[in-house]
This record gives structure tokens, sequence and C-alpha cells, in this order.
């Protein structure tokens, strides 16, 4: 028997600023699930047990215009529902 296990990546249609929670790629590229659920941004788990959950932001971009200093805060976390 396999471990459960996913590796989620930033899907593009969640990058609009709502504010609100990412929406996370589950197939394409890097991308996978197994033995895990995904459902409106949050993953779930079906079975009872201990979870490595590891969180890794990255942010870069190209020909994004300089902002006055401070004037976008970044969040990041995780949380249980």
């Amino acid at each position: 028997q396999t471990n459960p296990a996913a590796h989620l990546t930033g899907a593009n249609s969640s990058l609009t600023g709502s504010g609100g929670p990412l929406l996370w790629e589950t197939k394409l590229g890097l991308a996978f699930l197994r033995g895990l659920g995904y459902r409106e941004g949050s993953l779930v788990i079906a079975r009872a047990g201990y979870y490595y959950v590891y969180s890794k932001v990255q942010l870069g971009g190209v020909g994004c215009p300089p902002g006055p200093s401070g004037s976008l805060p970044i969040t990041h976390g995780l949380y249980k529902r």
C-alpha cells in the first residue's frame, strides 16, 4: 500500500487578487494527488493519521513595475478546516 501524497501547484485562474485562498492545480505539470482528495481550494484527507505538510512560496515576475516601499504586504499561511 502506498502512502497518501499530494504535490499541488498554483493555478493561474486564482491569481486575481481576490484575497481569498488560492486555487490549486492537481493534474497538470508536476501536480498530482494520490490517496487524497481536493475540493474548493483544500486538500481533503479521509484517513486519520500523521501527515507532513509543506508549503513554498516563490515570488517573481517579468515586467512588474516597482511600487512604493512596503506597499504590498504578503501573507502566507496554512490552516486546518
